[in-house]
């Protein structure tokens, strides 16, 4: 009996040793094979994710192919500032193409030959598209993080100065005049009217940092050339900015608050053609796609309206005309003059009369429907009562004078149409 009892320990310890044994191996090998199917999952989502990056690239190129020629070089240099050619697919991330291609978004693997990179060289090649910021994209998570802080810094910073400057009464107030004497009296700044101004500024640059990003992002993915998002910000940005005008209180230095969105677009400016900011915003703004050129005609139209505001403000119309004619005016002439103007040009120039004709309508537009906001809003009260008929026959002389002076090749028109604008519209339109 004791022998069999000592059998019976002996075979039992030798059976669980060894089912022990079997169960420490299977658990090493589910952690293998759960570590491989975890690096083979990563691996794929990677590829897929690469995969996904370069189909983007490729349609975007193919959208730019797809536009009409409009005569000039304006695809061609774009293409050739922001593709480069790359190594065809392998066969791995083809198959992993395949497998992901009808669960993301629809496109192709190739590019066949209809390029303008292509046509320019005089062959046919397969290439494919990428751009040299998307490629940096990956490398440089962080680099417009610094940039953007900085802006965002300098606007706090200017919106805390002047409010500091109203809670000191250096800015003036309200004017109140008694009934019972003509002296006007300046009511100094409330806090109520410095939270409305500062809210209004935050909203107004939130808003415009908005519609710049729609335009640019529309001009990284190929619906834009640098030429039509230049002039499509340049067109809308004034005369929507003046829609808000309004909602600022009715003290004399909102005038301030309303000028600190320009001075930020001003800084933005700079440091995209410095290089330190937004690339996309620079090219937008520019009519070579050169970064260098954001402190042109770009800079020059935000200071102007940063004049404007300060010179003029709301309750007088030479600011709000000399805005409509430089924004509406001249940005609506590019645009109709490129696309409707190649057979009706004026003699010796490069300028078309479908360009001059949406000039003058388009200002005359402007000026009418800004002005009529302003005093439906209160805060523009014209010297003599104008009827509806005045109004648009003064604002239609207007249209037709800028256009016609911006014809005329002396000095530049960035300066002569707004200021032209400012002059008429304090002698036609006086307070």
């Amino acid at each position: 009996s004791s022998l069999q009892s000592n059998c019976h320990a002996f075979v039992t310890a030798v059976t669980g040793t060894s089912a022990q044994r079997q169960n420490g191996s299977n658990k090493n090998k589910l952690s293998a094979s759960w570590v491989r199917t975890h690096s083979r999952r990563s691996f794929v989502m990677e590829r897929k994710r690469q995969n996904f990056q370069r189909l983007q690239r490729q349609q975007r190129l193919v959208r730019i192919m797809a536009r009409p020629n409009n005569g000039d070089d304006t695809d061609c240099d774009q293409i050739r500032q922001t593709t480069s050619r790359v190594t065809p697919l392998s066969p791995v991330d083809r198959k992993v193409n395949q497998r992901s291609s009808s669960r993301m978004t629809p496109g192709i693997t190739r590019v066949q030959s209809t390029s303008v990179e292509s046509k320019a060289r005089g062959g046919s090649q397969l290439e494919m598209a990428t751009s040299p910021e998307d490629s940096q994209m990956d490398d440089e998570p962080n680099s417009k993080s610094s940039p953007r802080s900085l802006i965002v810094g300098f606007g706090l910073m200017l919106l805390f100065s002047t409010m500091a400057l109203a809670k000191l009464a250096m800015l003036p107030g309200p004017i109140f005049t008694p009934t019972s004497t003509a002296d006007t009296i300046i009511i100094p700044y409330t806090d109520a009217y410095i939270l409305q101004d500062a809210g209004v500024a935050i909203l107004t640059a939130f808003l415009g940092y908005a519609f710049a990003k729609a335009v640019t992002t529309a001009f990284d993915l190929g619906y834009l050339t640098s030429k039509e998002s230049r002039k499509i910000i340049h067109t809308l940005s004034a005369p929507l900015f003046m829609l808000f005008w309004p909602l600022f209180s009715e003290a004399n230095g909102s005038q301030a608050f309303c000028a600190l969105i320009p001075f930020l677009n001003a800084f933005r400016l700079y440091l995209a053609a410095q290089g330190m900011g937004e690339k996309s915003l620079a090219k937008a703004v520019s009519r070579s796609g050169s970064p260098q050129e954001a402190l042109q005609g770009p800079f020059i139209y935000v200071c102007i309206m940063a004049v404007a505001i300060l010179a003029f403000w709301r309750n007088t119309a030479a600011g709000t005309v000399s805005l409509c004619t430089m924004a509406v005016g001249d940005g609506l002439a590019d645009l109709v003059g490129r696309r409707y103007g190649k057979s009706n040009q004026w003699p010796g120039m490069d300028k078309s009369v479908a360009g001059s004709v949406a000039f003058w309508i388009g200002s005359t537009f402007a000026i009418v429907g800004i002005l009529q906001w302003f005093q439906y809003s209160g805060c523009l009260s014209l010297e003599v009562d104008l009827s509806t008929e005045d109004l648009w026959l003064r604002a239609t002389l207007i249209g037709f004078v800028t256009a016609a002076l911006e014809l005329v090749p002396v000095g530049d028109d960035n300066y002569n149409v707004p200021l032209a604008g400012a002059l008429l519209g304090w002698f036609l339109f006086p307070v």
